[in-house]
């Protein structure tokens, strides 16, 4: 058989099996001209119309404002400020399945990888009844301290999976089923379940409380067919001790085929669906869906059909997690990745890429965990985002482009006159720093939902424009700086006066460097000076030649934040001073020690 007709027969038991489910195509809709590539799916080609919706949809969900506002020491505005917008990580839970055996004695390339490529993670196999009660306890009990204090959130796999052999209660238990009565049995899955999810109150955010409802019930029947109970009425009981041992904890239920393209997929999608009202109907919080997700490239689901889907289970209002997915490559496990034809590889890329675009795109969806991501402990290799040497397979680098690259933001922007800098960026956790003049401030910002909003303070002296003319008006009296009689020469004397905006009563006020300034009168060119350099208090303010002294260089300060300021003399420690409290034109300006009233404060505008 030719490779064109392997590929013919596949696409046809494909559409085959989805029209039977659905009346549709197993793409979930009329199929292109682009559908006779190998492993095709509906949603797959480059101008597909979920694409620009799902789009739409990433700017809406995901992201939010962040509004960074720049002021000086003394709350002024500051405009051109440099404010870069640096992501930290990602609000959004982009999580993998962890070994916790691999954890704690892997050795660096494990963590680093798993640090480098994910916020969130499920453990694996270690908290299963039957593993946790058959040495791994250890390892969980490490691993879990270690990823907490590592920035993770933990969900546990699971709390209750209804087989013998899961909840160990199978011929190799000590609790051997068949030596139980029906309350005995009831009371041992209880007893099992309050054990792993009490012991990590606290520490593990997430369960998977229940596992395969649907395809896995055998507990629930055996002890039903020897009472008069129905079956479906014992899981309640199980959720609810489940939630006295962890209060704060989100218990989910977790089942399989409720995206994938499997004979059963409706089935199990209706059960679902009817389960969750069942817990609800029960008194049980439901507070997480969980969607498996197992995928082959020989049986993939339109992404049309996946988003359906999504729509359907979000109306529930309960956050949905992706929680294991992974796509395999064609006649897996008796081929490896290497071995893998570039179209296989080409579809398991593109489908990742389109799967978790679809589901984060949605709103419902909180969380997305690639099952395991090392080939050397993968469940299913050809899936692995690395290969066993840690080389970085092409879906792995479609999975950190996503979720560093096209879904990360990092920006630089300047502040405006008002001192503001706006970015929409992706929710999660930021580094903002500002930066002029050589001054820097950095701060964190959580972005969620409501946006955020930060303030940041530059140390830039008094923020000043060396070519704007100022008034200097006293804050007692309300008049002026003013040169008398207009004076052009040095000795002119300092008065206050009422505004009349002359070039008299105006002034450039320029740093000269160590947060010292020089005050010119616009008119004349010459600048405020201490008359015969004295230290005293009285000593009269005059205006005079720069000579760049001490005499003529102030300290300008708003201590207090509220836009009155101080003008200190650099030579004396003195400040500038109404004499005698006059509010009269023609108060004499001078120099006095600071007592910090009104006649020595001064709006500067």
């Amino acid at each position: 058989m030719s490779q064109e007709e392997e590929r013919d027969i596949t696409r046809r038991s494909v559409l085959k099996t989805g029209a039977a489910m659905a009346g549709l195509t197993a793409a979930g809709g009329r199929a292109s001209a682009e559908s006779t590539a190998s492993y095709w799916y509906d949603g797959r080609g480059s101008g597909a119309s979920w694409r620009d919706t799902a789009q739409s949809r990433i700017e809406s969900n995901r992201k939010a404002n962040l509004d960074v506002t720049v002021v000086d020491s003394n709350g002024n505005a500051v405009d051109g400020a440099t404010v870069d917008v640096e992501m930290q990580s990602h609000e959004f839970n982009f999580g993998t399945a962890v070994n916790a055996w691999a954890l704690k004695n892997k050795g660096d390339a494990y963590k680093n990888h798993l640090q480098e490529d994910f916020n969130y993670t499920t453990i694996e196999a270690g908290l299963k009844a039957k593993n946790w009660e058959t040495g791994a306890k250890d390892n969980v009990r490490w691993a879990i301290p270690w990823l907490n204090d590592h920035g993770f959130d933990v969900r546990g796999h699971a709390a209750l999976w209804e087989t013998w052999d899961m909840m160990h209660m199978d011929s190799d238990s000590d609790d051997y089923y068949q030596n139980m009565s029906a309350s005995e049995i009831n009371q041992t899955v209880k007893d099992k379940i309050r054990d792993r999810v009490s012991e990590f109150s606290g520490q593990v955010r997430d369960w998977d409380m229940q596992n395969h409802p649907k395809w896995r019930t055998n507990i629930r029947n055996y002890i039903a067919d020897r009472t008069s109970r129905n079956q479906v009425s014992y899981p309640p009981e199980w959720w609810g001790v489940a939630d006295d041992a962890d209060p704060n904890a989100n218990m989910g239920i977790n089942e399989m085929d409720i995206l994938q393209n499997y004979p059963d997929h409706i089935s199990k999608n209706d059960y679902l669906a009817w389960w969750i009202n069942h817990q609800q109907n029960n008194g049980n919080d439901v507070e997480g869906i969980g969607m498996m997700s197992h995928c082959n490239i020989n049986r993939l689901t339109g992404i049309p059909k996946v988003l359906d889907i999504l729509d359907r289970f979000g109306q529930f209002g309960i956050p949905i997690y992706i929680s294991e997915l992974h796509i395999t490559l064609d006649n897996w496990p008796n081929k490896s990745w290497s071995e893998a034809s570039q179209e296989e590889k080409d579809a398991q890329r593109e489908y990742l890429r389109d799967f978790v675009t679809a589901c984060f795109s949605h709103s419902a969806v909180e969380t997305i965990v690639h099952w395991t991501f090392w080939e050397g402990l993968a469940w299913r290799q050809t899936s692995a985002l690395y290969g066993e040497d840690w080389t970085r397979r092409d879906h792995g680098q479609m999975w950190r482009d996503l979720i560093y690259d096209q879904w990360w933001t990092d920006e630089q922007g300047w502040t405006d006159s008002s001192g503001n800098h706006t970015t929409n960026g992706f929710k999660g956790n930021y580094k903002v720093t500002a930066s002029k003049d050589g001054e820097s401030a950095a701060t964190w910002v959580w972005l969620d939902d409501g946006g955020a909003s930060t303030q940041l303070t530059l140390d830039l002296g008094t923020n000043f424009d060396p070519n704007k003319e100022y008034k200097i008006e006293s804050v007692h009296s309300g008049k002026v700086l003013d040169v008398a009689d207009r004076s052009e020469q040095d000795g002119g004397n300092i008065q206050q006066w009422t505004d009349y905006g002359n070039a008299n009563q105006r002034w450039y006020i320029r740093e000269v460097g160590n947060d010292k300034y020089e005050i010119e009168a616009a008119h004349s060119g010459k600048v405020l000076d201490v008359e015969g350099w004295s230290d005293q208090d009285g000593g009269n303010v005059q205006q005079w030649g720069d000579n760049d002294t001490a005499n003529q260089r102030w300290y300008i300060t708003d201590g207090d934040g509220n836009g009155e300021y101080k003008i200190e003399s650099v030579h004396s420690g003195k400040v500038l001073d109404v004499a005698d409290w006059s509010e009269q034109d023609g108060g004499n300006i001078q120099q006095w020690t600071d007592h910090g009233n009104a006649n020595q404060r001064w709006r500067i505008e």
